[in-house]
């Protein structure tokens, strides 16, 4: 016996609910992968030049030409990527540049989503990707550890330690600059979409002056004009006078700042999931601040 067949207006809401859950768990990554993730050369170690630069010797001595390729992780388990220079020699400190990834991601996403790499090691950085977890104050705590944790098994100069990260990586950067008690301290820190506004770093104390950049996406509706406010607060503790000034790449930048203490702004027209697009700027401040801390 023949079954009925069903109208096609019985099939019609099932495609559609079909279409868009394809475009959900396809399109939406498919996007994502394309318009927000590093893919080439970007993410691959660049060689240093180390000719023309006072050698330093490392801190604790020599470290193995080829580092143990174990995962690391922090005391509380946090996983880090860690990438040097294509050309690293063990017998050199290095300036170590962390990176906090946004929430959710893991430290490979991370360096996919931030495409440092090349970058940094380039500038003769050391780039530790931490991956991320629920954001509490044992958390950031725990993320203390990163620094340590890659300054065991690379030769680091942790006084030319640099923070940087987005969303809840730059809430991170920020966090372990005014905390107190937790060591070791930036010698700068580079936050990006942070989820903290003038009113609560008000309750906090300045630390000694530190150099800062703030990046943050003049469309965020997240946290909606957050890092404006959180670059005024910091300009107060690094003792900058009068009014910023805009400079030609878009920055505002305060003038008067304490030695040690450059303080810039750097607005973008993404949104809160946007990184900005200046890795150039961000490697180049990164090297002013910690050129002062390389030993003669």
């Amino acid at each position: 016996m023949n079954r009925p067949r069903l109208p096609w207006r019985f099939y019609l809401p099932l495609a559609i609910i079909a279409l868009t859950l394809g475009g959900l768990f396809i399109g939406l990554p498919a996007w994502l992968a394309i318009t927000h993730l590093h893919w080439g050369d970007v993410l691959v170690s660049a060689p240093y030049d180390y000719a023309g630069e006072t050698p330093t010797a490392c801190p604790t001595g020599p470290r193995a030409r080829d580092p143990d390729p174990a995962e690391l992780r922090t005391p509380g388990g946090i996983p880090i990527r860690v990438r040097a220079p294509a050309n690293y020699d063990p017998k050199r400190a290095h300036p170590l540049l962390v990176v906090f990834a946004p929430a959710g991601i893991g430290p490979t996403l991370s360096e996919r989503f931030m495409g440092l790499t090349h970058e940094a090691t380039a500038a003769g950085f050391i780039v530790a990707y931490a991956g991320s977890r629920g954001l509490t104050q044992g958390v950031i705590r725990d993320l203390a550890h990163v620094a340590p944790a890659v300054a065991h098994r690379y030769c680091i100069d942790l006084d030319r330690l640099v923070y940087t990260g987005h969303s809840d990586g730059g809430t991170i950067s920020s966090a372990l600059a005014f905390l107190p008690d937790i060591a070791p301290r930036p010698a700068a820190i580079i936050p990006s979409a942070a989820g903290i506004r003038g009113e609560d770093l008000a309750r906090e104390s300045c630390s000694a002056p530190l150099p800062v950049m703030i990046l943050h996406g003049d469309r965020d509706r997240l946290f909606p004009g957050f890092g404006r406010e959180a670059a005024h607060w910091w300009a107060q503790c690094n003792r900058c006078e009068g009014a910023p000034r805009e400079e030609q790449d878009g920055c505002l930048v305060w003038s008067g700042c304490s030695a040690d203490g450059e303080t810039r702004y750097c607005g973008h027209p993404g949104r809160h999931l946007d990184w900005p697009d200046r890795n150039k700027d961000i490697v180049a401040f990164a090297r002013r601040a910690t050129a002062s801390r390389t030993p003669p």
